[in-house]
């Protein structure tokens, strides 16, 4: 675990330090180690290893041009699920729903009605880096369409 946090910490003090900022905010609150915190947002998809729900339908299934979208996180392992509401200083305002103490998203939608969720798709990319958690919100944040 030390090993994960001190990795994950120097990737995002170059990356995005803005979001270890976050993380040791979460740790202070929660009252918690800050290498915990980072491990654990580090590790969360090899950790918490739940499945997940999703129903889409378009066309004919719905009323005019709108898309449905539904999707809940099967919280197996006893995490505590929290909704966060973002307004970040630059990028989109979002919700979404995650685990107690992550940084990242399971799923969530923008002001622009951008809307991105997960099925415990594992990122090829196993070495330093976000996570698709991280990724989802960072979609969110920065995304005005799906395209």
């Amino acid at each position: 675990m030390k090993k994960a946090a001190d990795d994950y910490r120097e990737y995002l003090q170059g990356k995005d330090p803005s979001q270890l900022q976050q993380i040791k905010a979460l740790a202070s609150i929660a009252d918690v180690r800050t290498e915990d915190l980072l491990a654990f947002n580090a590790l969360e998809e090899k950790v918490v290893g739940d499945g997940c729900t999703t129903v889409i339908a378009t066309g004919k299934a719905v009323k005019g041009d709108k898309a449905f979208y539904h999707k809940n996180k099967d919280a197996s392992r006893g995490y505590q699920q929290v909704v966060l509401q973002v307004e970040p200083e630059k990028g989109n305002k979002f919700i979404g729903v995650t685990s107690a103490g992550s940084t990242g998203l399971a799923m969530g939608i923008n002001e622009h009605g951008v809307s991105v969720g997960n099925n415990v798709l594992y990122t090829w990319d196993t070495g330093k880096g976000y996570g698709n958690l991280t990724v989802i919100r960072m979609a969110l944040e920065d995304a005005e369409s799906a395209s």
